[in-house]
């Protein structure tokens, strides 16, 4: 991992006041961050039993397409789910554009319907195959036109289902689950793709194949009102400390008591009665286990209902703090998050005297990382000294330097390069500030260290 990214990692541990625990006791998880996909809902989606369903479109006629973009929509036989064809869109291109309207839908596929009620079914299912080159990572985004009694997409962007990652060169399992939405007169469905580069390299393709579109009816998530789903009991999946208050809560659970069951021995450590309590925003069955204070992974249980394991521990929160930092981590712009993004936005910039100063970057100083922790400037300051023994502009160039020399000794990039990459604004900032930590130019001591290097491999050799 890179010095760009456990600062970030350091930085942010500050703003979730982790201060106290030394951080050397931490175990800092890889940047980024891998997501264990059978915990998301996404794999909860995929494993429901399909109960009806109705076949929409098996992409052997383009008729009812229409496509708009800088590309071209075609049929082809090159990646097939099912039947003789898919449906092919292409970038002609590759570079991002945005339209008047300001959305960012670079290819746009749309399947068009003569005012059909879907009501009877709460889910779309259709299978895409990406064949793209030079993207990190992959998404789409699917929009509902209902022409009905409520209009889609709405200006509260109901209707649309954004951000839907897809694994490149494989066929994906795409579902959207349509329960809360009107679809009593559907008039459309649109496959959208946003492309990722305004400069795109040589070599970058942008194809994505889809086929076998339809409908499905399925037990639909419970995502509206403020109760509990049916059979289910709402706890914390990050768990709870051991000095704090802990309750779960339900809305239908036909059991008068629950049970706290120790994971790892499978004794039951505590049993309580299921209390009844009235808020504002409804009736509630209330499980309060706060006495339990012994660190360990349990579960609750209520007649047959059982939840997944949670932890009780001081770093119960831990988790959650990590999966924080790796999305402020993954958001960095200006510098290459692998798997995520690289080097983006490298034309933003300023104009200051006869300087060109890039002004791109993620959550790099007092005043980003303030905003982030809705602290002053001053208290943030100050905390970050406690609990770094130094300022947060000081820790900042300290380990920037730091990546320079790192770079200077294991590449040949020159030292403009290697300036930019470490969040320097040009070679002159990195020199001034390389000569007053080190006492010397960066030049003289690369020469140096590389030197010094050298010696040591052939003293191996």
């Amino acid at each position: 991992m890179n010095k760009a990214g456990r600062f970030c990692i350091s930085t942010a541990l500050s703003i979730f006041c982790l201060a106290a625990i030394p951080l050397a006791q931490q175990t800092v998880p890889e940047m980024p961050m891998q997501a264990k996909y059978e915990d998301g809902a996404e794999s909860r989606w995929l494993n429901k039993k399909v109960l009806d369903s109705r076949a929409l479109d098996s992409m052997e006629d383009l008729s009812n397409w229409s496509f708009t973009g800088a590309g071209e929509m075609t049929l082809t036989d090159a990646h097939v789910k099912d039947g003789q064809h898919s449906l092919r869109i292409r970038s002609t291109t590759n570079v991002a554009q945005v339209d008047g309207s300001g959305e960012w839908e670079d290819l746009l596929a749309t399947r068009k319907f003569p005012g059909e009620d879907w009501s009877r079914y709460n889910r779309i299912s259709l299978w895409v195959y990406p064949d793209i080159i030079g993207a990190p990572a992959i998404s789409c985004s699917l929009t509902l036109h209902n022409d009905g009694s409520h209009k889609l997409p709405d200006q509260y962007n109901e209707g649309r289902h954004e951000s839907i990652i897809l694994q490149n060169h494989v066929w994906n399992h795409v579902v959207w689950e349509i329960a809360p939405l009107d679809r009593d007169r559907v008039t459309a469905l649109d496959f959208a793709y946003m492309l990722p580069k305004k400069l795109p390299e040589p070599g970058d393709q942008t194809i994505l194949d889809i086929d076998q579109l339809e409908l499905q009816s399925v037990i639909a998530d419970h995502v509206e009102g403020w109760d509990v789903a049916p059979g289910k009991i709402a706890f914390s999946h990050s768990g709870y400390t051991t000095g704090s208050s802990k309750s779960a809560i339900a809305s239908d659970l036909a059991a008068h008591e629950f049970s706290i069951v120790d994971q790892e021995t499978g004794s039951v450590v505590l049993t309580k009665p299921i209390e009844q309590t009235t808020t504002p925003l409804g009736n509630y069955q209330l499980l309060d286990f706060s006495e339990l204070r012994q660190r360990g992974t349990y579960v609750i249980k209520a007649g047959d209902t059982l939840t997944r394991s949670f932890h009780i521990g001081d770093d119960a929160w831990l988790d959650s703090i990590w999966k924080s930092i790796n999305f402020m981590y993954s958001e960095r712009c200006g510098t290459e998050v692998p798997g995520i993004h690289g080097r983006c936005h490298q034309d933003i910039y300023t104009i200051h005297d006869d300087k060109r100063i890039v002004v791109n970057g993620g959550y790099h100083d007092a005043g980003d990382l303030s905003a982030v922790a809705e602290r002053s400037r001053a208290h943030f300051s100050r905390s970050f000294k406690r609990a770094f023994g130094e300022p947060p502009h000081a820790y900042v160039i300290k380990r920037r330097l730091e990546r320079a020399c790192h770079l200077m000794v294991t590449t040949s990039e020159p030292l403009s390069q290697i300036a930019l990459s470490v969040g320097f604004s040009d070679q002159a900032h990195l020199c001034r500030l390389f000569q007053r930590a080190f006492g010397q130019k960066p030049s003289i001591w690369r020469r140096h260290h590389k030197m010094r290097a050298s010696i040591s491999m052939a003293a191996i050799g």
